[in-house]
């Protein structure tokens, strides 16, 4: 089911700095960025869990300009997320809900 992430090392450093805006152009960007950690099949398919991760990190994530490394951290959790259809299944913490985690 998981299939986000397998484990080779990058091909080398990332040479694209992610944009400035939500643009399709920057999630391209992004998306040939996780293309080492990601299959080309996966990151195509729009209902997959490593696309909708690298979509929102892309577009959606309030940590936008962070460094590559935290960037690809969150994409890797986002894709464990979208995997366990997190949306509907988690109860705390999801995208859905307003404000900080909640705990208790």
């Amino acid at each position: 089911l998981l299939q986000c992430c397998y484990l080779s090392p990058p091909s080398g450093a990332p040479s694209m700095s992610p944009s400035a805006a939500p643009t399709t152009q920057g999630l391209a960007e992004f998306l040939t960025l996780v293309s080492d950690y990601s299959t080309i099949e996966s990151l195509s398919d729009t209902s997959s869990p490593q696309y909708k991760a690298a979509f929102w990190v892309a577009n959606d994530d309030e940590l936008m300009d962070a460094d590559t490394p935290q960037r690809l951290q969150r994409y890797f959790l986002a894709c464990l997320y979208f995997a366990t259809d997190g949306d509907n299944s988690w109860t705390r913490c999801n995208r859905n809900r307003v404000g900080a985690c909640n705990k208790g």
